[in-house]
């Protein structure tokens, strides 16, 4: 198999301001990779598909193309589907439109005023490094391929593997909402914007009660069917400045932005259950099976709880397991 080093990865810096994509640029060299500039969405959008981009650092206000745009067509190549977007902002804009950004497939919305730079430089370091070991995982599968005589391989289909080796990295398989690796990423550079002075913020584990009586009653589909309609309803209300992952088997984590005391994270949290709670009907051995979801819900704030990543999620967990021992279906902040 191959030993060789490999290549230093690509940022796209789309951005019509030269001022801006030098000081992008400047960010780039300092995580040793390689900066791609363009002054707008189409030379951007040529860019992407000549290149083997790991992140694009995407300008919203353009002429002709606008960010919005840019990222709707990358999505809808097969080749650059896959490619990480933070959207970059010179203006406050409504929470719909930072939706819509997301919605087309940003996974971050960032002001340039007050931008935190090394919380995105982190960011984009961990970003970077899940492509360069993507790109590894991706060549040694190739090598593999080619050296099995018994195999026939095609450039479709390792290009088909490289797109979908990005996506599952930081997605989980069943709900498409984001995964642990991913939440980990946020909640760490929510901890390092916290520690300079930045926004409060509070975590929560959200445990979903009698899963695997559900799965030993019915069978897994069930259970996989309640994971799928709580997952959604989660994401269709939680502010888009707030993270929801997928954090373990039966368990989601929410990073809640701007939370400062527990009274405030209760009432976040309930917001989201109010949704979640709502009865729901799945299929089992071809009938309806009608669920009233209850879920046990641990919250920590930050720093009251913990000054770092496993405290605080330790301490949200074990909060969580505490409401459950008691017959689940309520919340406990720390």
């Amino acid at each position: 198999m191959s030993k060789k080093k490999p290549p230093k990865p690509k940022v796209l810096i789309v951005d019509d301001s030269d001022s801006n994509r030098l000081v992008l640029r400047r960010l780039v060299d300092e995580l040793e990779a390689d900066a791609i500039e363009a002054a707008d969405g189409a030379e951007g959008l040529l860019a992407a598909r000549s290149n083997d981009v790991a992140l694009i650092l995407l300008d919203l206000q353009m002429p002709t193309m606008d960010g919005f745009e840019a990222t709707r067509l990358l999505r809808s190549a097969p080749r650059t589907a896959h490619i990480p977007i933070i959207m970059i902002t010179e203006v406050r804009v409504s929470l719909a439109d930072q939706r819509h950004g997301l919605d087309l497939g940003a996974i971050a919305y960032l002001n340039r005023n007050g931008l935190d730079f090394e919380a995105l430089k982190e960011q984009m370091r961990v970003l970077l490094d899940l492509h360069v070991r993507a790109n590894v995982l991706q060549t040694l599968i190739h090598e593999f391929l080619a050296d099995s005589a018994r195999l026939a391989v095609n450039n479709e289909q390792i290009r088909a593997l490289q797109s979908g080796l990005h996506r599952h990295l930081l997605l989980d398989p069943l709900t498409g909402l984001p995964n642990r690796m991913y939440f980990d990423l946020h909640l760490d550079i929510a901890l390092k914007r916290a520690e300079r002075g930045g926004r409060p913020f509070g975590v929560a584990w959200v445990d979903i009660d009698h899963v695997e009586r559900l799965n030993e009653r019915h069978g897994r589909d069930v259970g996989d069917a309640l994971l799928l309609a709580i997952g959604s309803r989660m994401e269709s209300v939680v502010r888009v400045s707030d993270v929801l992952a997928r954090v373990a088997n039966h368990s989601f984590g929410l990073i809640l932005d701007g939370v400062t005391n527990a009274a405030g994270a209760e009432l976040a949290i309930k917001k989201v259950l109010a949704v979640a709670g709502e009865e729901l009907e799945a299929g089992a051995n071809g009938a309806a099976v009608t669920i009233i979801p209850t879920l046990s819900v641990g919250g920590a704030l930050y720093p009251r709880h913990g000054r770092d990543r496993a405290t605080l999620m330790q301490r949200a967990s074990e909060s969580a397991a505490e409401v459950r021992a008691g017959g689940g279906d309520g919340v406990r902040i720390g």
